[in-house]
């Protein structure tokens, strides 16, 4: 065998099948292995913090901790890992380069303190490596594993794969995953057998990758293995057989509208999807999971209909594709196909007799290779779930696989040529974008509403959608000159699904206490801040309303004071603002009562696995719950008595965790949840106040004004290259959104260079605000700095008329760009970053900027004021963690 296991391992006369192994632990005198942390091999930056720990795992640079482990017999091994961390984080388990576990640690200790977890790993006899990175975020720290000295009990699972005529194909791939949380790989031998030996008990689905070529394609495409505890004796084998394409008839429907032209094969259940003549996406089909794996291949009964529509998205036809059985069981596939569109929509509907379940559908499945992108830099978008623990945006070089949320796209950094594919509708499901590929082709491509995994913080797989008709996402299927120009106008597709929260003012400028305050907030100091917003920062203030805000703390002040401090910003013509986070509660005891409620805390908590989940020092709320329900509405009510007229959302991602259950019996899937929690939160707050989220994932949009771009950031350069890793592959989000959040500006304790270069990035993103601390005890020279930097009129103006620039370069993989530009009205920007500790010229093609070269064309510097001839290419020199913001103008004669 090849892939996991070492040739030899196992025996050559095994029958191929799936089995249930009931291993008896094998009686040996070997005692369970520590191996520490400090000790293992350490890269990417991972390294020693002192005490025996292992930190600086994941994070950018995908640090990585790999161990080599021996063991005296293969079999699936418990491993315990020793870790710390204030709070949930994630590490993926690698073990012998084949099995991959997404592993959430949960601290059970007080921070800097040792807890424990346990996860089961395939292991083989003698030597074996075992690895923890998260090439997303990062990770926890680590002091040592615990290896078991024997095996405990576990599954196989096994089969074939071969040719129509029953030859063996072999060295083909083969995957095994139980959702995002359990993925392995093996590949077939000589005989075209392949086999998991040792699995943990779950439910798996086993997909062979790829047929080899385009011509042949696998029937069935995938397999449902359930492999639970009360499972019993062999099972039947998880066979596959690769069928030419050119082995049966075709019966072509055509769609065709614009440049788009989709060629519907009614007798296999697959459809060709054409742009301007160039096939984009082979083969596609339609798949759900009820458990067992339906597609549109498998109906004998398919007709497609047409008709005209007129909605938010224009003009054009929408084409049904009904497939049916004898047995009752029905697909629709609808796609909507649009006048003059770079895009179309597509879903797909199952109705079913007695009722469907599904929680994974996706309404488009292309495993045929595609090769439509021109050779060079062509990349592959990863796009996080949400904006916490510093997650990264990461443009992926070609050549390997990835699974983006809500989006992705596929594009040639240099002639920009790309395909964009998400999800438009986010009531329901979480949204995930798989992808496979190599050199200049996509050879695999699903979009499937159904995902769960430590990106999304969830310990369970996503809910079970119910119904007699169950529906997948509606999705975005684009093709564009200029990949940026798609991601543009996904943003607006979902706006015009879900039309964005009213608001008719400007970007909100002002100040937010998490800067430097957080938790040594006091009435005084807040109120003296105010002042000094209203008497040193004439330019800051003029043009809009200043929100003076209260962050965490904020309930260290009595009502009084909180009344006195929203009168003391009305008389300085500001507006007051406050947080909170409805869907999460800190250190309550589960036996406390729930304040105005019947109910304790323990009702209102959200379960997975009957055990409650935490974050970051707090407790996940039921977002359906009449306590939560009424925790945030007497909240809001106090807000708006007091006068508040600015709210700060934070950890709003815990309100769409999946749960064991929620007390609305109707809602099964975290989103739904979810939407139901923010509903409340819309109704209670009212359209007279402004809602910005802070931690939250990406969809649904149409609850909040603006959107953190992502985790906490303050002051440092790498705070303002993290920032803007977000813009450079997140800046689309303003237009579902009114505005992108940059968070605070922190101007103390940092370079003049750094702080050029972090209110540049807040400029240049959306909302403007700063978080130093101005009272009379604060910083003397965070308030010179403050009057120097957030006093430019020049940059003040650019905050104020510009939502987000948008990046020029789209090949920095999981780093920022360094060139942003921008068009307003009739203006034009650019601005320029240094993230390095040295000096450096950067050499800027206007005409890639979006700017055009003419004679008489000046660059005004508005940083410096200084204004020269805009020569193309422009050099632009930067000292050490500096920034520049042009602004282009013709020369008046």
């Amino acid at each position: 065998m090849r892939g996991m296991f070492k040739k030899g391992a196992l025996s050559a006369g095994l029958r191929v099948q799936v089995a249930l192994l009931l291993l008896v632990s094998i009686q040996a005198a070997d005692s369970q292995t520590i191996y520490s942390a400090v000790s293992a091999a350490l890269s990417n930056g991972a390294s020693s913090v002192g005490g025996g720990w292992v930190g600086n795992l994941g994070g950018p640079q995908n640090g990585t901790v790999t161990f080599d482990v021996k063991v005296q017999h293969d079999g699936l091994y418990p491993l315990t890992v020793g870790f710390n961390g204030g709070d949930d984080r994630a590490l993926t388990v690698t073990v012998n380069e084949a099995a991959r576990f997404d592993v959430i640690f949960h601290p059970v200790a007080a921070d800097g303190k040792e807890s424990s977890q346990t996860v089961l790993v395939p292991l083989s006899t003698g030597d074996n490596s075992i690895a923890f990175n998260n090439a997303l975020e990062p990770g926890p720290n680590l002091r040592e594993i615990t290896v078991a000295g024997a095996p405990v009990q576990s599954c196989a699972v096994s089969g074939s794969v071969l040719n129509a005529d029953g030859a063996p194909r072999t060295g083909v791939t083969v995957l095994l995953s139980s959702g995002e949380t359990i993925r392995m790989k093996t590949t077939t031998d000589q005989t075209g057998h392949y086999q998991f030996p040792f699995v943990p008990h779950a439910d798996y689905y086993v997909r062979p990758s790829g047929a080899g070529d385009s011509a042949a394609f696998f029937s069935p495409c995938e397999k449902y293995c359930p492999l639970s505890e009360a499972a019993q004796g062999p099972a039947a084998g998880i066979d596959f057989v690769a069928t030419p394409w050119g082995g049966r008839s075709r019966k072509i429907s055509v769609m065709r509208q614009g440049k788009w032209r989709i060629e519907y094969d009614l007798s296999r259940g697959v459809a060709d999807v054409f742009y301007g003549g160039q096939l984009l996406i082979p083969r596609a089909f339609a798949e759900a999971r009820m458990p067992e794996v339906i597609t549109s291949m498998d109906f004998q009964s398919r007709k497609m209909t047409h008709e005209p529509i007129q909605d938010r998205f224009g003009r054009g036809e929408k084409f049904v594709v009904e497939s049916s059985n004898n047995d009752g069981d029905t697909m629709r596939q609808t796609f909507r196909l649009y006048k003059n569109s770079d895009y179309f929509l597509a879903d797909m509907e199952i109705s079913r007799k007695g009722g469907a379940a599904s929680n994974f559908m996706s309404p488009l499945v292309s495993d045929c290779a595609a090769h439509f992108l021109a050779a060079g830099d062509d990349r592959a978008l990863f796009v996080p779930f949400d904006n916490d623990k510093w997650v990264r945006y990461d443009a992926v070089p070609f050549g390997g696989q990835l699974t983006s949320y809500e989006v992705s796209a596929f594009y040639n950094n240099a002639d920009r040529h790309g395909l964009v594919i998400g999800s438009v509708t986010h009531d329901t499901w979480k949204t995930g974008i798989e992808s496979a590929t190599t050199s200049n082709r996509i050879t695999r491509l699903e979009i499937f509403g159904g995902i769960s995994s430590s990106q999304t913080r969830d310990v369970l797989p996503h809910g079970k959608v119910r119904g007699a008709t169950i529906r997948s996402p509606s999705v975005f299927i684009g093709y564009f000159s200029d990949w940026r120009d798609g991601l543009d106008a996904y943003g607006r597709a979902n706006a015009m699904v879900a039309s964005r929260r009213p608001w008719h003012g400007g970007p909100p400028f002002g100040w937010n206490s998490w800067g430097k305050l957080q938790f040594s907030l006091t009435f005084q100091k807040a109120t003296e801040v105010s002042d000094f917003f209203a008497t040193q920062l004439p330019h800051f203030e003029e043009g809009g309303a200043i929100y003076i805000g209260l962050d965490a703390g904020w309930d260290f002040l009595s009502d009084e004071q909180l009344k006195q401090f929203v009168e003391h910003c009305r008389s300085n013509h500001q507006a007051a603002g406050v947080y909170f986070t409805p869907f999460t509660a800190w250190g309550p005891n589960g036996d406390a009562p729930v304040p105005g409620t019947p109910f304790k805390y323990r009702d209102v908590f959200l379960y997975a696995h009957g055990h409650i989940q935490h974050i970051a020092g707090g407790v996940a709320l039921d977002p359906t719950h009449p306590g939560t329900q009424a925790l945030i509405k007497s909240t809001l009510e106090r807000f708006h008595r007091d006068g508040f007229q600015y709210v700060k959302a934070d950890f709003l991602n815990y309100g769409t965790l999946e749960a064991d259950k929620y007390f609305d019996t109707s809602v099964t899937t975290g989103v739904e949840a979810y939407n139901e929690g923010m509903k409340f939160v819309d109704a209670a707050l009212g359209q007279d106040m402004y809602l910005n989220e802070s931690i939250a994932p990406l969809f649904p949009a149409q609850y909040a004004n603006s959107r953190r771009i992502g985790c906490d950031s303050f002051g440092s350069i790498q705070d303002t290259e993290y920032t803007l890793n977000s813009l450079t592959y997140g800046w689309w989000l303003s237009q579902a959104y009114d505005f992108n959040d940059p968070d605070e500006m922190v101007l103390d304790g940092f370079s003049e260079g750094e702080n050029r270069a972090r209110v540049t990035s807040a400029a240049i993103t959306g909302l403007f605000i700063s978080g130093d601390d101005f009272s009379k005890g604060g910083s003397a020279t965070g308030k010179e700095r403050a009057r120097e930097f957030l006093n430019n009129a020049a940059i003040d103006q650019v905050a104020r008329s510009v939502k987000s620039f948008r990046t020029v370069e789209g090949n920095t993989g999981s780093g920022a760009a360094n060139v942003f530009s921008c068009r307003c009205q009739n203006d034009y920007y650019l601005a320029a970053f240094n993230y390095s500790t040295n000096s450096v010229d950067l050499t800027v093609d206007l005409r890639r900027a979006g700017i055009k070269p003419a004679a008489g064309l000046e660059a005004t510097e508005l940083w410096s004021g200084a204004t020269s001839p805009a020569a193309n290419p422009m050099t632009i020199t930067l000292g050490p963690s500096d920034a520049a913001l042009y602004k282009f103008s013709r020369r008046l004669k």
